[in-house]
């Protein structure tokens, strides 16, 4: 498999072939290895061209013991090849191809106070209670996971009563792990939901279902679970229950 956001060219060889079954020793007759099958080879990108060789084929034995032949795929919107392939490829759209982590984001603490695994998102009954002594702006504390480093994180309050209101804060650390601190206001009288997005650009070649994808969106509630959303070029979004649910 290889995948390509922008260009696919193949200029030099791509093979998947079989290998050749062994001749058994003198006098053994018919007895000899088998031929292997063929592998697969799959390119997808929004153009592929050039016309170097793309051969999954058979292995071959003596007594005509061969394999089968493997497959050949290409998936995109302009191909530019005038080649054929042994055996033939067949043609299609881009599918499904992703990333196998998925990002994820965070809130661990608020205000020194670590978040619960599980919260519930209630207004009537709070996930966690700070201190009486506790004043603003609050610290809160995030990490995330699969996200590019320098992606800005807005951290929203959401008091029961009122206006809600968002800071940004920037990811540093490392595009497999990384964290991020953002001082927010919380209301004094009323319940508040702190929630925390991201969005950014991807660098990698994502479609779905003939789509490619630019953005990712990850959201999440304090000390919950990753909600994300795939955004095609067109601007439609996928949420990635559905993604998951593809690759199960």
């Amino acid at each position: 498999m290889i995948a390509s956001s922008t260009v696919i060219t193949v200029t030099g060889t791509i093979k998947a072939n079989g290998g050749n079954g062994s001749t058994g020793p003198e006098g053994w007759g018919n007895n000899t290895g088998a031929g292997g099958s063929g592998g697969a080879i799959r390119l997808m990108a929004n153009v592929i061209s050039g016309n170097g060789t793309i051969d999954a084929k058979n292995g071959t034995a003596g007594y005509s013991v061969h394999g089968g032949m493997g497959r050949i795929r290409l998936e995109t919107y302009t191909n530019n090849r005038t080649a054929s392939t042994v055996p033939a490829y067949t043609l299609g759209l881009p599918s499904i191809v992703f990333p196998p982590s998925s990002p994820t984001l965070s809130i661990t603490s608020i205000a020194g106070t670590t978040v619960p695994a599980s919260p519930t998102g209630s207004y009537n009954q709070p996930d966690m209670l700070l201190p009486s002594t506790t004043t603003n702006p609050v610290t809160v504390n995030i990490s995330a996971n699969n996200i590019p480093v320098g992606t800005t994180v807005k951290v929203w309050t959401l008091p029961q009563y009122g206006s809600a209101t968002s800071v940004n804060t920037t990811l540093t650390g490392t595009n497999e792990s990384s964290a991020a601190t953002a001082n927010v206001n919380l209301s004094t009288t009323y319940s508040n939901v702190v929630t925390a997005e991201a969005t950014f650009t991807i660098l990698q070649a994502m479609y779905w279902n003939g789509e490619e994808i630019d953005k990712v969106k990850v959201a999440t509630r304090m000390g919950g679970g990753s909600e994300t959303v795939y955004i095609t070029r067109s601007g439609k979004e996928i949420p990635g229950d559905l993604v998951v649910g593809a690759y199960r």
